[in-house]
């Protein structure tokens, strides 16, 4: 368990706690403190900065700390219960075999510090262990044997607790032709909305503009240009 403190200044501290769950902190500034646990360790070499849109917002403190004293605090995780996610995803029936995937809090696309990830085993298995249960999007990319370039998306409720998650992927083929890419242009297959599986595949044509996806998703799907001119790009 990671175990932070802060008094806003951008300037967290964290450690983890010992087997023991013993923790300690040395060297504070004397004042108000928060104490929690922390979803990362906090790197001292990085400078960063915080803000609110909320007037008046103010940190909530929980540990005051002295001069010239020891500030012995409890930090009672009792109602913490890390999500266990042990899932299993099949392509056409067929376990997806050597595929990778990430967990993402659904409706984020960036986060700071890594996420939960791992490969699948020869059953199509895995396990991933969340310490912030809740709405996920799990993030799979095909097995380099498949030919695929991209990301498929499904989406995860996960409660803290063990939980169980299956899905059964049914792919098709889409072949095609198109107009000739240029230099600095790229294409791509997408998902449409209301897909019920969300997807982002690379179109490479070959010498003849012509292309051939051997495993997509079922479902509403269109073609998308990215093209770069003038330093900015176009859809």
């Amino acid at each position: 368990v990671i175990v932070g403190l802060n008094r806003g200044d951008s300037r967290p501290r964290t450690v983890r706690a010992d087997a023991e769950g013993r923790f300690r902190f040395e060297r504070l500034t004397p004042g108000s403190w928060q104490l929690a646990r922390a979803k990362q360790e906090f790197n001292p070499a990085q400078r960063g900065g915080a803000y609110s849109t909320r007037a008046g917002w103010t940190l909530a403190t929980n540990c005051e700390v002295r001069a010239g004293e020891t500030t012995r605090m409890d930090l009672d995780l009792s109602d913490w219960l890390p999500g266990e996610l042990d899932g299993r995803l099949t392509v056409n029936g067929a376990p997806a075999v050597d595929w990778l995937v990430q967990a993402w809090p659904k409706g984020v696309r960036s986060v700071s510090g890594g996420l939960p990830s791992t490969a699948l085993d020869a059953d199509g298995r895995f396990r991933l262990v969340l310490d912030e249960p809740g709405a996920k999007r799990l993030a799979f990319t095909p097995a380099p044997e498949l030919g695929l370039e991209g990301v498929i998306e499904l989406e995860a409720d996960v409660r803290g607790g063990a939980n169980e998650w299956s899905h059964d992927l049914v792919f098709g083929e889409v072949r095609g032709n198109c107009a000739p890419v240029t230099a600095g242009d790229s294409l791509f297959l997408c998902n449409r909305e209301g897909a019920a599986v969300d997807f982002f595949l690379t179109i490479r044509p070959d010498s003849q503009d012509r292309f051939r996806l051997p495993y997509v998703p079922v479902g509403p799907a269109e073609v998308r240009r990215y093209s770069q001119r003038d330093g900015q790009p176009e859809m």
